[in-house]
């Protein structure tokens, strides 16, 4: 077999302890040369430390963590989720709030980017005009576009632009039924521990697996990077069908996914009460702390 043809097969594998993450996914991170620089030298430094911790919980990652207690040689510690988990409904932005309010349970999409992610402006006009064609109530956080993207999806009260939110309580207000995200993992687990099913839209980075990890492994979204087109843009069309399957709650599809959503946000609360895997492995790292002896208590130690 030549050299090219092995290193096909050899993108094709998975990655370990990640059921549906292949090695391709991440060849892309490759070209990226500062970030790369970064994460060589944070990895370079993980020799000196004792232990590792992780803003993830067990139940959401078993595989992953699993696989990290057999190939660490020092312990890790999964201590999530660090967000809250009891319910934040009061939003605290009074616009906000009444229009949230005023809306049905489950019937509007939330829809950020992030703080950094920048959009070309023909994939923005796709996605706006794709919302407007969805005939769906959508909150879109949108920074300095706020006002331009309100006009270009429609300016009625079926959609609210807005530059910031606090998006914690959004997620969590009972109006919102579904969250067009660029995938970071903060928007991630937050979305994880609201309960809410994702439509993913990664850009760059961590983000092209965590979307992978949405809609393949959790089955909790769609992946709207699988349907982009030869020009790499999502076309308003796509959009439009892909907003229409997430917030249709009578397909068994919709149903399947929030009843997913739903089991990791339980698995989310429950891994940071007494007795949880989160509560034990962080007592374990205080106890470790005190004595000096750090042991693995990820799940395969129980």
């Amino acid at each position: 077999m030549c050299s090219a043809e092995l290193n096909i097969k050899s993108l094709e594998q998975y990655v370990p302890g990640l059921s549906s993450v292949r090695l391709s996914d991440v060849k892309t991170l490759s070209a990226m040369e500062r970030p790369m620089e970064i994460v060589a030298e944070a990895f370079a430094n993980l020799g000196k430390a004792q232990c590792v911790l992780f803003t993830s919980f067990h139940e959401l990652e078993p595989s992953a963590f699993n696989t990290i207690a057999e190939s660490l040689p020092w312990p890790a510690y999964p201590i999530g989720p660090s967000t809250p988990t009891t319910p934040l409904n009061k939003v605290r932005d009074d616009e906000h709030r009444a229009w949230l309010d005023a809306q049905p349970e489950n019937s509007v999409l939330y829809v950020s980017f992030g703080s950094y992610v920048s959009m070309p402006p023909s994939q923005l006009e796709e996605i706006a005009t794709g919302l407007r064609d969805a005939g769906v109530r959508f909150f879109w956080v949108a920074r300095d576009e706020a006002a331009g993207l309100r006009q270009m999806c429609g300016d009625d009260d079926r959609g609210l632009a807005v530059p910031w939110c606090e998006q914690q309580e959004v997620l969590r207000h009972p109006s919102v039924g579904g969250f067009l995200s660029h995938c970071g993992w903060n928007s991630v687990l937050e979305a994880v521990c609201a309960g809410v099913p994702l439509l993913a839209f990664p850009v760059v980075w961590d983000q092209l697996v965590n979307a992978r990890m949405v809609a393949d492994e959790w089955m909790v979204g769609i992946n709207l990077r699988e349907k982009r087109g030869e020009d790499g843009t999502v076309s308003r069309a796509t959009i439009s069908a892909a907003v229409r399957k997430l917030m249709d709650f009578d397909s068994a599809v919709g149903q399947d996914m929030r009843r997913r959503a739903a089991e990791l946000c339980e698995h989310s609360r429950c891994a940071l009460q007494e007795g949880g895997s989160s509560h034990r492995s962080l007592t374990r790292f205080l106890q470790d702390l005190v004595e000096g002896e750090p042991n693995n208590v990820t799940e395969t130690s129980h």
